[in-house]
């Protein structure tokens, strides 16, 4: 990751954020608290995990290639009230700050992928999936 990219994309967070929003957390620790923290900074933890990453030839913290906060967050609370994240689908002012609606892209592990990595990562993911189910419970 490189540091420089980390700072750029936590001044521009300031900028873009809602008003409410803690800073962009930009260590792996931080990420890891505000997503405990529930409520906005939770989403705003999440929305840090997913910006970071890196694969498929993008870089991490590339703002101009990943979805706005506001999509990210709708499409984080669709994916909450599916299948339960964090308690988040249970905060009534998040869903109403954040309608849920699903965000192409959004991969089981609530982070954001474009086309083809997202598609390779739901590949691998049904892979995993189905070699659990085959496996024979033990006795």
């Amino acid at each position: 990751m490189s540091a420089h990219r980390a700072l750029r994309a936590g001044k521009w967070f300031s900028v873009i954020s809602p008003h409410d929003a803690p800073p962009l957390p930009l260590s792996h620790d931080d990420v890891e608290d505000y997503r405990n923290a529930g409520g906005l900074t939770a989403v705003v933890g999440f929305y840090a995990r997913s910006l970071s990453r890196e694969g498929y030839g993008r870089r991490s913290y590339d703002v101009d290639n990943h979805p706005s906060f506001h999509d990210f967050a709708c499409g984080l609370m669709a994916m909450a009230l599916k299948s339960g994240l964090w308690g988040l689908e249970e905060d009534a002012a998040l869903k109403r700050r954040f309608p849920p609606r699903p965000l192409a892209g959004m991969t089981p592990g609530a982070y954001w992928a474009p086309p083809k990595e997202y598609e390779d990562t739901m590949a691998s993911y049904r892979r995993a999936r189905s070699c659990r189910a085959e496996v024979p419970a033990k006795p």
